[in-house]
């Protein structure tokens, strides 16, 4: 299988990844609150937007513990889940644009972030893949560090 982390293995890819998903979710978690102290908690949206945050921030933490401790079962957790999500949002997303009339840059972004999804999709069976067989399951490029 094609390591597709260039220069660093797939562990510290699905470290960044893991990062990453815990400032996404922190951020989300944060808009929350504040749309809570905003417009209190009448609107549905609020509940969605803690619930959703809540979710990513437990698959961020479920990942980084899963790549920390090289439990893959973690990790296959967080992969299972994470594609229905990504599944999900490409759903979303045609739907989205096949009943919008007008064009909006917010849905270019909403497919970047789909393909940074998928991308770390790939990070993260590469992880699995290279906890399977080790290191030499991979094809490194010439440069990186195993």
């Amino acid at each position: 299988m094609l390591n597709p982390c260039c220069c660093v293995t797939p562990r510290i890819g699905t470290f960044v990844f893991g990062v990453l998903d815990f400032v996404y979710s922190v951020v989300i978690l944060i808009e929350a609150i504040q749309w809570l102290f905003d417009h209190g908690l009448r609107d549905n949206i609020v509940w969605a937007k803690l619930a959703f945050g809540g979710l990513l921030l437990f698959m961020a933490v479920l990942l980084l513990v899963g790549a920390w401790r090289n439990a893959a079962d973690k990790v296959r957790l967080w992969l299972f889940i994470w594609a229905i999500y990504v599944i999900l949002l490409i759903a979303f997303l045609i739907f989205d644009v096949y009943r919008s009339t007008n064009v909006s840059p917010w849905k270019g972004s909403g497919i970047a972030f789909v393909l940074l999804f998928i991308y770390e999709i790939w990070v993260v069976w590469a992880y699995l893949h290279e906890l399977q067989y080790g290191p030499a399951g991979l094809t490194y490029c010439p440069t990186q560090l195993v």
